[in-house]
């Protein structure tokens, strides 16, 4: 083989690899290219193992977390952490966790809260203390996308909940027990088969459920409070 061939063997393969350099993952057939997940700035940073949580959480999505609900968004978050396995609840007390939710950036809320109206019910509701069982099972796994053209425009958006451990009220009742945990997704829509927002707020439901959530489903060594107030 000589030289010239070897160079344009080379610069192919080099092709080849910029146009797979994307990961993603698919919602309804929507694919949404992945190109940087992270904790957002202001996140605590503390992480919660999901079998301590068999209480229950409450969700909420709201502007500036205590601002007027979104119900739809609201209740598709819910729905999205029902389908993983959680059990969530209607009222705040009682619960193990308060998941206070608001997202700045990119996605627009309003039309997300619009397009969450008809997005589809869960196969199955969580009514017992299961949770756990979907956290890793349900959440798509990562594929390899083509890029460039497919995905043309860089999206970026964080979504930051508002944590309230043994939540009553407004509050929680554990000391150090309220702090904000966010996650910062840069992404890509498909150009012509461009996910909507209902399904990109989805993507970051799970993208913050992967790195907040501990899956480990072992029995716990510390109590549930001490367990979720840790920093790791």
């Amino acid at each position: 083989m000589n030289r010239a061939v070897r160079i344009v063997l080379a610069i192919g393969a080099f092709l080849s690899f910029a146009v797979l350099a994307e990961e993603g993952v698919t919602y309804e057939g929507k694919n949404i290219a992945l190109t940087g997940v992270s904790a957002a700035g202001s996140s605590d940073g503390r992480k919660f193992n999901a079998k301590d949580l068999q209480n229950g959480i409450y969700i909420k999505m709201a502007p500036y977390f205590f601002g007027s609900e979104l119900s739809n968004a609201s209740t598709l978050i819910r729905q999205r952490f029902t389908e993983l396995g959680f059990k969530v609840n209607e009222k705040m007390e009682g619960s193990d966790l308060a998941l206070l939710f608001d997202a700045q950036g990119s996605m627009d809320m309003s039309n997300a809260d619009a397009k969450a109206a008809h997005s589809r019910v869960p196969n199955a509701v969580n009514v017992g203390g299961a949770a756990a069982a979907g956290v890793v099972a349900g959440i798509p796994g990562v594929l390899a996308f083509a890029s460039g053209a497919l995905f043309p425009t860089d999206s970026k958006t964080t979504l930051n909940a508002m944590v309230l451990l043994k939540p009553n009220s407004r509050k929680s009742t554990v000391d150090d027990g309220t702090f904000t945990n966010g996650v910062t997704v840069k992404y890509k829509l498909e150009n012509g088969n461009e996910a909507t927002e209902d399904l990109v707020l989805k993507m970051l439901v799970d993208q913050w459920i992967k790195l907040y959530v501990v899956s480990d489903i072992a029995p716990a060594a510390a109590s549930a409070t001490e367990t979720l107030a840790a920093k790791k």
